[in-house]
């Protein structure tokens, strides 16, 4: 459900539903879903921009392996953010 408000598949597109969804999968501990909840904090897509919020989701998928994850995570400290 999350990727398809994310993207406006089959419906309006929405980052509101969309961060509700994905945060839904999240706090579930699906790593994916972490990594597209960092993404809208670190962009303030349907959520306030909040770059710690995003690196605490990014370091949730990133401890489970996300390459994507990992990647965001480097980024975000070598910019000082979060």
């Amino acid at each position: 459900m999350a990727q398809i408000h994310y993207r406006g598949r089959g419906v309006p597109q929405s980052d509101t539903e969309a961060a509700t969804w994905f945060r839904r999968a999240a706090d579930q501990g699906d790593a994916l879903a972490q990594f597209y909840l960092g993404v809208m904090y670190n962009e303030g897509r349907g959520v306030p921009r909040d770059y710690a919020e995003a690196a605490k989701w990014y370091r949730l998928a990133a401890d489970q392996g996300d390459a994507l994850a990992q990647y965001n995570l480097g980024l975000s400290y070598a910019r000082g953010e979060g």
